[in-house]
């Protein structure tokens, strides 16, 4: 049971690093010309990326038979959500 905690714990602080990046990047000037563009460009990457990740375990899983790998997926599934959110949130309160 104790190795279970730092290992989500890894993974959730893995899948935080594009929102603190995004956030470091907006408090120091570097998101660019176009801002509202380059945040929304980068949660929709992000969206999918995490969306590809989860639909990845399962066949993962069962090719190589890491079945460690399904205490994941619903933190990965949760996390695209947020970025999805995020993007859509982004797209129509500052964009449109």
């Amino acid at each position: 049971m104790l190795a279970r905690v730092p290992a989500k714990i890894v993974v959730f602080v893995a899948m935080s690093f594009p929102l603190a990046r995004l956030i470091f990047l907006g408090v120091n000037g570097g998101l660019g010309a176009n801002p509202v563009e380059f945040v929304t460009r980068s949660t929709g990457l992000w969206t999918l990326v995490y969306l590809c990740i989860t639909l990845a375990v399962t066949p993962i899983r069962r090719l190589i038979g890491l079945t460690e790998l399904a205490r994941f997926r619903r933190m990965i599934g949760l996390y695209a959500f947020f970025f999805a959110s995020l993007h859509f949130t982004t797209y129509i309160w500052f964009d449109k």
